[in-house]
């Protein structure tokens, strides 16, 4: 008996120390809960999957602000969506946006691409459409114009001769690339004010984004004006006067001749003629009155 209940005690005791021996420190109990709760937050974020979606990805070039949070909505209404990124409206081609999605102390990060593009040509406007000048008098075609200018970045530069473009490949000439250190305009078409007629001037302009615009006006040249030619001197009117013939005689006169007092009826014949007419007649002018 004796001998049973030491092997009982030796069998307790060791029971006693594998227990003690396996217990957890207060230090051990603090960890395992942290791995164990970094653990399940990692398998929540690990589940947390929302879906982002753009509601635009392509912009216009312009000198506004945006936000980006404005161009983005979440399948999940209960998410916020915060970003520290920005949007640079005045520098054309891609960015990235990093925005991140919350819930619940869950995270998302979701990165977004959008595109600045420029779209608008340039603006030409015209004094006139079509003006005149007259001929011999000098005309500055320039002159006729307005303004020509980029609604972003205002007004262009004119150049003689179109500049050498930076980029020519095809992503530019949908306006994402830089095509020409700055805008500019051309004029095309010439006047010669000597000779009067009908002349077209072009006007081309380009952004620097490559995007263009022309437009044509005709001016006019008009003949001078040619001086009147003087009228002729009108011919001195002949002088008409009444004259008394005598058919019998061939003899006229002045009807107050003493001759046509003794003139019979039927010789006499007044007419109103020219002097130079009744001697043509083959009469002759009476010698008392002289006519």
């Amino acid at each position: 008996m004796q001998k049973k209940a030491v092997l009982v005690a030796i069998t307790a005791i060791a029971l006693i120390c594998m227990l003690v021996a396996c217990a957890p420190s207060p230090n051990n109990i603090g960890k395992m809960t942290a791995t164990k709760s970094s653990a399940s937050i990692a398998k929540a974020d690990a589940t947390f999957d929302p879906s982002l979606t753009q509601t635009t990805s392509v912009l216009e070039y312009s000198g506004k602000d945006v936000d980006p949070l404005t161009l983005v909505k979440c399948d999940d209404p209960d998410a916020t969506i915060t970003t520290k990124d920005t949007i640079d409206l005045k520098s054309v081609g891609e960015q990235d946006v990093t925005f991140i999605v919350a819930k619940d102390g869950q995270k998302a990060e979701r990165v977004m691409t959008f595109t600045v593009r420029d779209t608008h040509a340039p603006e030409i406007k015209l004094q006139d459409m079509a003006p005149t000048v007259n001929q011999g008098e000098a005309y500055d075609v320039r002159a006729n114009i307005s303004s020509v200018a980029d609604p972003v970045d205002g007004a262009l530069l004119f150049v003689e001769a179109e500049p050498s473009s930076k980029e020519t490949s095809k992503d530019a000439e949908k306006g994402t690339q830089r095509f020409y250190d700055e805008g500019w305009y051309s004029i095309s078409g010439s006047v010669d004010t000597a000779i009067a007629g009908t002349y077209t001037i072009t006007v081309l302009a380009s952004d620097i984004h490559g995007n263009r615009a022309t437009k044509d006006f005709s001016v006019t040249v008009q003949p001078a004006a040619e001086e009147e030619a003087a009228a002729p001197a009108a011919a001195p009117t002949a002088d008409v006067h009444q004259y008394v013939l005598n058919t019998n005689t061939k003899k006229f006169h002045k009807p107050t001749c003493q001759s046509v007092k003794k003139m019979k009826d039927k010789n006499r014949q007044d007419v109103e003629a020219t002097r130079d007419e009744v001697i043509g007649w083959g009469y002759d002018p009476c010698q008392n009155c002289n006519p």
